[in-house]
């Protein structure tokens, strides 16, 4: 694990420090982000709980003249501890973002559209679900850093078939917060916490139980 996130500061370095000005794009701003995410993961109700289950997780954005653009992330919970054995929950959206107020690359606000999905175990059974979601992102800058927030609620994912009984009635809210430096030309790090809960219901009891998995992060990314 350390000689990943090794090999991916070297990478985003060497490429930050290098003299050529071939990666500016002109109308095509982006950014593409490796995290170590520490979260914690728990489902209320059950006693499934993992204090530390860091994972690495990857992030992007590509914005077309400052407007309109095209986000994505996947990031992951390490359960092994909890069910000893390789198991993880995973969670990734992809995104349309468009936006409203946009003075500067690192100054706007913007709202959009996307797709969810999370994968995760309910114990002694394993369930995915996924939907859409919406989405609300800021940013303000001042010369190298810039703080930066975003939000997304996911109104109605789908059903889950687990064992002894479904998940149905299911939606969230993920968001993240934090603060970016930019050090060097087209390389950036990222300080900031991550959240994502799911409220749901159990079909047959109509229980409610809740999915959180939260924690802080660091990330290492190139921009252009």
């Amino acid at each position: 694990m350390k000689r990943t996130l090794l090999a991916l500061f070297v990478l985003a370095a060497s490429t930050a420090l290098a003299p050529s000005p071939a990666l500016a794009l002109g109308p095509v701003d982006g950014e593409a982000t490796a995290y170590w995410w520490h979260n914690d993961f728990s489902i209320e109700g059950t006693g499934f709980a993992e204090d530390d289950a860091g994972d690495l997780g990857f992030r992007g954005e590509l914005w077309l003249f400052e407007r309109v653009g095209f986000a994505g992330a996947f990031l992951r919970s390490n359960l092994e501890d909890v069910t000893l054995d390789d198991d993880t929950a995973t969670y990734a959206h992809l995104d349309v973002r468009f936006r409203l107020f946009s003075p500067s690359e690192n100054n706007f606000i913007a709202l959009g559209v996307g797709w969810q999905e999370a994968e995760f175990q309910v114990s002694p059974g394993f369930g995915d679900t996924s939907g859409l979601r919406v989405v609300a992102e800021g940013r303000v800058s001042a010369g190298i850093v810039y703080v930066y927030g975003e939000v997304a609620y996911m109104p109605d994912l789908d059903d889950v078939q687990a064992t002894p009984t479904d998940l149905v009635n299911i939606e969230g809210l993920e968001y993240e917060v934090g603060i970016a430096f930019k050090p060097a030309p087209f390389f950036q790090i990222r300080l900031g916490y991550h959240s994502l809960e799911l409220e749901m219901e159990r079909a047959v009891t109509g229980l409610d139980r809740t999915l959180k998995a939260d924690g802080f992060l660091l990330g290492l990314g190139v921009t252009f």
